[in-house]
């Protein structure tokens, strides 16, 4: 077992990543409104563990109207400075009793494209807050519960490995805060492709380019970003489509006009 982790939580506001940081590191708080990224370290079970609260990397709808091109560029800055270039786990902070949304799975898509296609499958662990409710409305145990999932929720669990936590954030019972923490520490020990480095990050360069000049998207109410073309196909200027467009329309005007012509004269023709 290492004897250090560096756990990088991402996941969109709300959701709970600063009030777990709270649970795991207790002592230094994570300020619950801060829009900064925020970092302290303790020592668990005589391991040194640093917690990264890598805050509004998953805000999707925050980030519609914002640029994605500065998103970029703050990631990138975050991780080869304040995470200093390696993180042993990316830690999803998701609510439970949340649905998987558009948004979420845009969120998923952009932490892939940030970090690599392969960044769960790698060194990816759940982590599902609101584990009061569970309790209240859950009749198996949760490692049952995780098992029998389906759809989007499945994958993402069967990417991950099935390392998924579940905390309770309100508890103020300092067994069960342990017992929760450390289990989220088994799931760590678990990863078996770590440190996250900066090779692995310069690997997804390319996902990152791509989201530069992604485009947002509105679906059913839902948000997204558009990501499918190349960055070449992207940057074709505007001028030349709408150049083309008008060559259409002015081409169909000639036709039209021609008919219209030939079928004047034609009339002429006959009433002579």
């Amino acid at each position: 077992m290492a004897d250090f982790y560096k756990l990088f939580l991402v996941g969109r506001t709300g959701n709970g990543k600063s009030s777990t940081g709270n649970s795991i590191i207790p002592g230094k708080p994570f300020p619950l409104t801060s829009n900064t990224m925020i970092k302290h370290s303790g020592v668990l079970n005589g391991i040194n563990v640093e917690v990264v609260d890598g805050t509004g990397i998953g805000d999707v709808a925050e980030d519609l109207n914002g640029d994605m091109k500065t998103l970029v560029l703050d990631v990138e800055s975050m991780f080869y400075n304040k995470l200093s270039q390696s993180f042993t786990a990316l830690v999803l902070v998701l609510r439970f009793g949340a649905r998987f949304t558009n948004p979420l799975k845009e969120s998923m898509r952009i932490i892939k494209s940030m970090f690599g296609e392969d960044i769960f499958r790698k060194c990816g662990i759940i982590l599902m807050t609101c584990g009061d409710n569970y309790n209240k409305e859950e009749n198996v145990s949760f490692d049952v519960w995780i098992h029998n999932q389906s759809g989007d929720i499945k994958t993402l669990m069967e990417e991950c490995d099935y390392r998924c936590v579940l905390f309770n954030n309100k508890t103020r019972n300092n067994s069960k805060v342990r017992k929760q923490v450390d289990k989220l520490m088994s799931a760590v020990a678990q990863v078996k492709y770590t440190p996250y480095t900066a090779r692995d990050f310069d690997n997804a360069k390319r996902g990152r380019q791509r989201l530069k000049y992604s485009k947002p998207t509105q679906n059913d109410g839902d948000y997204g970003y558009s990501t499918n073309t190349t960055d070449k196909q992207m940057l074709i200027p505007t001028v030349a489509r709408c150049s083309k467009r008008k060559t259409l329309i002015i081409a169909l005007i000639v036709v039209v006009g021609l008919i219209i012509l030939i079928t004047v004269l034609a009339v002429k023709l006959s009433e002579k």
